[in-house]
């Protein structure tokens, strides 16, 4: 890849196929005598006449019209660029982000939603990285023409157009619901067999595989609490009986939804659940069996795994979880983006900043926490450690190639560190109140540079 060269592309209109270069970029280029090489975007190519002229400036690749017409490139932003390497040239590179997107026919544009700010982000990033972007949905795809239809940010709006599939997908679907359509699986499971790894963070992680993949490596063992699937009353109960504390999961849940936590007291036992809105659900049973039969409906309504409970350190007596964000960049090298504390509200059990949490920065909390300088530095590096542990180890196990991770650890009162969760779709927003600006802006950019990086490697 150090061998390539960027051009700036320049179209001309022609109704022949061809390429222009200077004899510099021309002896990159042409392996044969007969002057023919590949032009590609994204999987769409044609063989195109390459023509060298000393007249052109060395760093200018001219295109014709016919050519872009063959690959179904309508538009050719003036930031895209072409990357010149022996018997080919690459246009872009194309970059797809998978998401929902919804056309407004009347407006003529992409319809508002939660998540559009951070997609408009990611395409923004990714044309400063010279990248051609855009996002589609699993429904644009058209298999048999291998094109789909793309939408176009460049900062002020939105254009839809035909566009080729593109080199590399990064999938950004977050919706649990959407991910679980008939039409939506089958695109799935076709873009998986034809991109392979050029496709990243597909899909959503399961709470049971996630504990089996951790559980089996010795990197992560020690590290992960006692997780069992829940399937039955008298296996509910008699994992209560065993854990000081326990957490009912739902093996597909999100956002702290859902999640009921049991603490085995003196008189019994007693549960709280999360709930989308108000303070959790509580109730009090004297017996585990009698708390497994009040949780019965909601537990085994669904798949739910239970997880032990460790005994978390306190800050200002609220319990927090350290969220680690590490992402690959663009020499395809995993690297942390963020590393901070989410400090739960007064008065719940999760931590998720978008129920309530507070993010905090770690040497903030853990200098109060922790007595004593050294046992603070200690604590930091194990939690660090033990995230980079978590990615190593789910690559190995899954056999899979992630681009981010959102990596959620605890720590108990004695310092150690723990393995919560691990969320293969972190959420990432541009507007930043606390935070910095530049980590916020870092967190787009490296996985638009990896999806770049994998489009010219693989």
């Amino acid at each position: 890849m150090e061998q390539d060269l960027r051009l700036r592309i320049r179209r001309v209109q022609h109704i022949e196929p061809w390429i222009r270069v200077h004899p510099d970029a021309g002896r990159v280029l042409l392996r044969t005598s007969d002057g023919i090489c590949e032009c590609r975007c994204g999987i769409s190519e044609v063989q195109v006449r390459a023509i060298t002229d000393h007249r052109l400036e060395a760093d200018v690749l001219e295109i014709s019209e016919r050519v872009l017409d063959l690959l179904s490139v309508p538009v050719l932003p003036a930031h895209v660029q072409a990357w010149i390497r022996p018997g080919e040239v690459v246009i872009g590179p194309l970059i797809g982000v998978l998401a929902n997107p919804r056309w407004n026919d009347k407006a003529h544009t992409v319809r508002p939603s939660q998540q559009l700010p951070a997609i408009q982000k990611l395409l923004e990033i990714g044309a400063e990285e010279g990248a051609l972007c855009y996002v589609l949905g699993a429904r644009d795809i058209d298999f048999q023409r291998m094109r789909a239809t793309g939408f176009l940010w460049d900062g002020r709006s939105w254009t839809r157009h035909i566009l080729p599939l593109p080199d590399t997908i990064y999938d950004q679907v977050i919706s649990r619901k959407l991910e679980f359509q008939k039409q939506h699986q089958q695109a799935r499971r076709r873009l998986s067999e034809l991109y392979g790894p050029r496709i990243f963070n597909d899909g959503f992680f399961d709470k049971w595989q996630i504990h089996q993949w951790l559980s089996q490596d010795p990197a992560t063992r020690t590290r992960t609490p006692a997780t069992q699937r829940a399937t039955s009353l008298q296996g509910m109960a008699q994992f209560m009986e065993k854990h000081p504390v326990t957490f009912f999961k739902p093996i597909h849940g999100s956002l702290g939804l859902g999640i009921i936590r049991v603490q085995r007291l003196a008189s019994g036992y007693q549960y709280a659940m999360k709930r989308a809105r108000g303070d959790p659900r509580t109730g009090h049973g004297s017996t585990s069996l009698e708390v497994a039969r009040a949780l019965r409906r909601v537990v085994l309504g669904r798949p739910y795994v239970m997880q032990q409970g460790i005994e978390v350190a306190l800050y200002r007596t609220r319990p927090f979880d350290v969220r680690i964000l590490l992402q690959r960049d663009g020499t395809g090298e995993w690297k942390r983006t963020k590393a901070f504390v989410r400090v739960a509200k007064a008065g719940d059990f999760t931590s998720n900043l978008r129920s309530g949490g507070e993010a905090l920065p770690m040497d903030t909390v853990f200098r109060e926490v922790f007595p004593g300088a050294s046992q603070a530095r200690r604590v930091r590096r194990s939690i660090l450690r033990l995230a980079r542990d978590v990615a190593e180890t789910m690559e190995r196990q899954s056999g899979k190639r992630f681009g981010e991770l959102g990596v959620d650890l605890g720590v108990d009162q004695h310092g150690n560190a723990w393995v919560i969760e691990v969320n293969s779709k972190p959420w990432k927003t541009p507007d930043t109140v606390r935070g910095r600006r530049d980590l916020v802006d870092l967190a787009f950019r490296r996985p638009m540079a990896y999806a770049i990086h994998l489009a010219l490697t693989s």
